[in-house]
This record gives C-alpha cells, sequence and structure tokens, in this order.
C-alpha cells in the first residue's frame, strides 16, 4: 500500500512513544470488540481479557476449537493463534512507519490491512484450522 513517493521506512528509538500511544489505543479498541465477540458468534463461549502489564492478551474460547490467544505487544504488532498443537500465529499484523511519519498496520507479507479486519480473519482462520489441523 505504497505510493511512489512513500515508502516504508525504519522506525528508531524516537519512535518508541507514538508506536505504544498507537498499542494502547488499539487496546482500547479490540478490547470492546473482544467483550462483544461472544455476543456476535454463537461459537464463542468466553472472552477474558489480560491487561495488567505488556504484552496484553486475550483468550477466547471457542466452542469446537477450543481456546485461542491474541497478543498485543507495547511495539505495535497484533497475533492471534490457537492456545493448543504448536500454536503457531494464524494472524498478525505489525506496525509499519512510512517516509511520511504515518505508521500503517501490515500483515507478514507487508501489505496495510485494516486493524478491523481482524474479527474475518479470525473466523477465517478458525474455519482452516477445522479443515486443516496443526
Amino acid at each position: 500500500m505504497e505510493s511512489s513517493e512513500t515508502k516504508r521506512i525504519a522506525t528508531t528509538l524516537d519512535d518508541i512513544e507514538i508506536i505504544r500511544e498507537i498499542s494502547i489505543n488499539v487496546w482500547n479498541l479490540l478490547k470492546k470488540d473482544f467483550l462483544d465477540l461472544s455476543s456476535r458468534w454463537k461459537e464463542i463461549t468466553k472472552v477474558t481479557i489480560l491487561e495488567d502489564s505488556w504484552p496484553r492478551k486475550f483468550i477466547i474460547s471457542h466452542k469446537e476449537m477450543g481456546d485461542f490467544e491474541g497478543i498485543l505487544s507495547e511495539m505495535g504488532s497484533l497475533t492471534l493463534r490457537p492456545n493448543f498443537g504448536k500454536k503457531q500465529p494464524i494472524f498478525y499484523m505489525s506496525l509499519a512507519k512510512l517516509s511520511n511519519g504515518s505508521f500503517i498496520w501490515e500483515d507478514e507479507n507487508q501489505t496495510g490491512k485494516d486493524l478491523g479486519e481482524w474479527i474475518g480473519n479470525f473466523e477465517k482462520a478458525v474455519e482452516n484450522l477445522k479443515k486443516y489441523p496443526l
């Protein structure tokens, strides 16, 4: 999602505070979504929020598949993984800095992502795990 004049650049120590602030804001948005998840998706039986320290975590209990763990780091990464089997990530995003000073969320392929896509990606990942268990 880079234009010809806006390129992805390395973050520096000067970016730590803004990344931390973005992470805190994202946690507050995601926490609301996570707490509402069981009312929107009947296969979710429980959502547990762990926010006493970084990284912030949530545990999503799925009726058929078991528990999934979401981890948001203070340095701008979001990982969803099953709490069973090999615990390999099934969804990952991290913050990237652009040459214009803005930050975007990217997946592991450096493709720009909308943070709001996490629910749909999580549902797809669970369906894929049903078909192709770890």
